[in-house]
């Protein structure tokens, strides 16, 4: 019986994720399990063909696939998108049908289960049956109870695979979308060097419409863009997770995306992400991209800021990629403003979308307009804030802001409101004040918010 396991965590076998697997390998003495620290050696996987063949030839003579990975900004880490990528280039769909796969994670659980929804998805694309994963919280491995929980995870993982249980399929294939941008010759607007607004993308050469639709929407917006194609400026490598930035916000590297995070994005009046769809998600690059922002922790620094997402590739049809794109934009407290994808039937379509995107993104900054985040904001802060005040001394960073903006919003810290709330509950032990509550809870819910009403007049 053999599993292969697909180590995405950057740090390799000196990992919190590495140790949650360890401890399922040291109860399952009967399992051939081979490792490949696939994100961490990224730079080997991607100029030694031999080596991804090697994890290809391993996937083939196993009964199943186990990734194990942290959470990164939302998914998995760029180094093991990236291998992903290869995975795809090397391989056909199919592949490896037949075989069975699952999942283990560490985090804090913010949206880890986008980072499983991906995964899962990608297995499937690859031929393989997806077996539900655990997603652990990083200090699970230290309880008695998530031990064993951990324990029973894996015990029905190799029920499953061993007894050839079919899994019922999540995702349905990707119609590749076929349509060809051709941008006609126009006059541009006149321009404004009243505002700024920035571009981050890697289209390459090949990737015709979304340089077009980045063209269309510079020619249709009154403010210049200054476009940074990642392709092109010095990156030295993916997030490492050394926590080096979480102290004093240094990091590791000293590359250009230090200059971009640090200088270029915090001028910005709003920020343009113009990006492919690559095997569900968008590319590794713009994935290494998301996870270098680390330099900034857990804090909001593109606050009030606007943004507009360009698309080219299978937008529709990803769920998973399109909730990422409005959690993450809540949780960076930014103003979505419009997500335009080629996903049109012909060319002056894309033409009258990217034009209204243009003068939604003018109206918008001129008028300084304020999107109310909802759910996404609402949770993800909440896990930031309580992480940050437990691990602020390693974060003094995200803590020194969280302090001075008044995220630390613990409700058991406003003693009125505890104690108001602790003394209705004796009350309304007594039946005649309840009876008599209920009558009146819902006109008392909506007083206050008559009288704002009644001042319009």
């Amino acid at each position: 019986m053999k599993i292969t396991v697909l180590n995405g965590s950057p740090k390799g076998k000196v990992s919190v994720t590495y140790n949650h697997y360890l401890f399922i390998k040291k109860q399952n003495k009967d399992i051939e399990f081979e490792e490949f620290d696939v994100a961490q050696q990224i730079n080997s996987y991607e100029n030694i063909s031999e080596k991804i063949e090697e994890v290809i030839d391993s996937i083939k003579k196993s009964q199943a696939v186990f990734w194990i990975t942290p959470v990164y900004h939302f998914t998995v880490p760029g180094q093991l998108k990236r291998f992903i990528e290869l995975l795809f280039e090397y391989t056909d769909a199919d592949l490896f049908k037949g075989k069975y796969a699952t999942l283990l994670t560490t985090s804090i659980h913010f949206y880890d289960n986008m980072a499983e929804n991906y995964i899962w998805e990608i297995s499937e694309d690859l031929g393989m049956q997806y077996v539900k994963g655990f997603l652990a919280e990083m200090h699970d491995l230290l309880k008695t109870k998530e031990q064993n929980m951990l324990i029973q995870f894996f015990n029905n993982f190799k029920r499953v695979f061993l007894t050839d249980i079919s899994q019922t399929k999540r995702s349905v294939k990707l119609i590749k979308n076929k349509f060809r941008y051709d941008l006609e010759k126009s006059v541009s607007v006149a321009k404004s060097k009243a505002k700024k607004i920035l571009v981050i993308t890697d289209y390459t050469a090949k990737d015709i419409n979304l340089k077009n639709m980045i063209n269309k929407f510079g020619r249709e917006l009154k403010y210049d863009l200054e476009i940074i194609n990642l392709n092109e400026i010095k990156i030295q490598g993916g997030c490492l997770g050394c926590i080096k930035c979480g102290f004093a916000g240094e990091c590791v590297y000293n590359d250009d995306l230090i200059d971009i995070y640090k200088n270029k994005m915090p001028k910005a009046d709003a920020i343009v992400m113009a990006v492919k769809v690559k095997d569900r998600y968008f590319t590794s690059g713009i994935k290494i991209f998301y996870d270098r922002s680390f330099i900034n922790g857990h804090r909001p620094m593109n606050q009030g800021k606007h943004l507009v997402y360009l698309v080219s590739g299978e937008l529709s049809q990803i769920v998973n990629l399109r909730e990422e794109i409005q959690a993450r934009s809540e949780v960076s407290k930014m103003n979505l403003v419009d997500v335009i994808s080629d996903e049109v039937d012909n060319s002056a379509e894309m033409n009258e979308r990217l034009k209204n995107a243009a003068k939604s993104l003018e109206y918008f900054i001129e008028n300084n307009i304020t999107v109310q985040s909802a759910f996404y904001y609402i949770s993800g802060q909440k896990i930031f804030r309580d992480f940050i005040y437990r691990s602020r001394g390693i974060f003094k960073a995200d803590h020194d802001y969280y302090k001075k903006i008044g995220y630390y919003d613990f409700a058991n810290r406003n003693k009125l409101t505890a104690f108001i709330g602790n003394l209705l509950g004796i009350l309304l032990i007594n039946k005649k004040i309840r009876s008599e509550f209920l009558k009146r809870v819902r006109e008392g819910m909506i007083m206050k918010h008559k009288k704002v009403i009644e001042k319009l007049g």
